[in-house]
């Protein structure tokens, strides 16, 4: 507040880990018409991503989520999940 009070430009950066920017993506990303792409998010992390593959596929076996080419949305019924599904998904 002090350096803005003065007339100083001030900034912070925020140095996210490996494991921090994979779970934003996925719990920004699965809310959104965008969905989760898995080439996407194996630029993150290609080992945390073969990891969640499979709650993935337990979610389309469950009816939470479909999937298209290489990206994954909720469905409907997934929508009322969302904060679960985004919890399992977590590393």
């Amino acid at each position: 507040m002090k350096a803005l009070e003065e007339g100083i430009a001030y900034w912070e950066t925020e140095e996210l880990s490996v494991k921090d920017r994979f779970n934003d993506y996925v719990l920004t990303r699965l809310r959104t018409k965008w969905g989760i792409n898995l080439d996407e998010l194996s630029t993150i992390s290609p080992s945390y991503t073969k990891v969640v593959e499979v709650e993935l596929m337990n979610r389309i076996n469950s009816g939470h989520l479909i999937q298209k080419d290489k990206t994954y949305y909720l469905t409907e019924e997934g929508k009322f999940l969302a904060d679960a599904i985004s919890s399992d998904l977590f590393q």
